[in-house]
């Protein structure tokens, strides 16, 4: 089970658990209003400024409940005969606000400061080369590596953020850190291991995670050529999220060890059939030239793994049509998305 407090939905809520409990709530830019009035929520900025944050749009739906209400509610059903002022604390998020002053150094005067304008900066001793040490210097510790051996044919999985995502929500297809544009599945490897393993940049293979508890699969990830150590490879998370054991983690903390993961690497069933883009290209144009769609052609494309440019499908047709994207990645629920030249779906 995966429970999770959301304003949107979100790919995690369907990846990592076999049921998903999915709470939605108030979003910033809507008006929270309860007994006591309107609330605002404290929010800390990039920069350390503790500062108020009220939205101003009506709510989307007058059954969602904000976030310390959805906490406050929880507790009062998960312990009754609790002593906290749940339910109070949930109407009115200054006296919220009153307990973090109470034990959270530097938030003393917590809601006279937050309503100042631009709010208030979090102190940072370290800023200032303070160091609250017994010898006021600062600590550096060093830790060994004790690194593990991979068994023969196993490489080692790290998953990472594209640029345009903030924790499991992706805003946009275009990472700029890695010139990757489009792609939500790609898996970087260096020239050294490809050549090694028989493949080739743009091959897609399937990732399989190899643990004493037994194998997980992930489908279909584009080959990227990098600069990245050997044995090593990397690709994004959540897309990888059900790569990883539950009893892979830190010691004492407990954090799923994402940058740590055997797999080995398994070629789409397309290249050993032989089908490649030119034969779904073949496919969609039979389905633009009649201009009805491209639900009769899924079926056919289904089993087929390709992905191609708009330059391919449209040589010489005059289409001005800016993005197209087709992907076939032969799921049993395959899709397409396409804009045909007359604007068919």
């Amino acid at each position: 089970l995966t429970a999770h407090v959301s304003t949107k939905l979100n790919r995690s809520h369907l990846i990592t658990g076999q049921r998903a409990l999915i709470l939605p709530c108030l979003g910033r830019t809507e008006l929270d209003i309860t007994a006591n009035g309107p609330q605002a929520v404290t929010v800390e900025d990039s920069m350390s400024m503790v500062h108020l944050s009220a939205g101003a749009n009506p709510p989307a739906s007058n059954q969602l409940l904000s976030e310390p209400a959805i906490v406050a509610r929880l507790a009062v059903a998960a312990m009754p005969d609790s002593p906290l002022p749940w339910l109070e604390w949930a109407n009115d998020y200054d006296l919220i606000r009153d307990q973090i002053a109470q034990v959270i150094d530097s938030f003393e005067d917590f809601n006279q400061r937050v309503r100042t304008p631009g709010g208030f900066r979090i102190d940072q001793p370290a800023a200032r080369r303070e160091w609250l040490t017994a010898n006021g210097q600062a600590r550096l510790i060093a830790h060994p590596l004790h690194p593990t051996a991979l068994a023969e044919g196993l490489l080692q999985l790290m998953t990472v953020r594209s640029h345009d995502q903030y924790n499991t929500t992706i805003y946009g297809l275009r990472d700029r850190y890695r010139g990757i544009n489009g792609e939500r599945r790609p898996l970087f490897i260096c020239a050294e291991d490809l050549s090694r393993l028989g493949l080739q940049a743009g091959e897609r293979v399937d990732l399989v995670s190899v643990w004493h508890d037994g194998e997980r699969e992930a489908l279909d990830f584009l080959l990227v050529e990098y600069a990245i150590p050997a044995c090593c490879v990397a690709s994004y998370f959540p897309e990888t999220n059900t790569l990883v054991p539950l009893d892979h983690h830190a010691i004492g903390a407990r954090t799923p060890a994402s940058k740590a993961i055997p797999v080995r690497l398994r070629v789409r069933a397309s290249r050993e059939s032989g089908v490649g883009s030119r034969e779904l290209v073949s496919i969609v144009e039979r389905s633009l030239t009649s201009c009805t769609g491209l639900r009769g052609c899924v079926a056919e494309a289904a089993s087929v793994n390709a992905e191609f440019s708009a330059s391919e499908l449209y040589s010489g047709s005059g289409s001005e049509s800016e993005s197209v994207s087709i992907r076939c990645p032969g799921y049993p629920a395959a899709y397409c998305s396409i804009v045909s030249p007359c604007g068919c779906p």
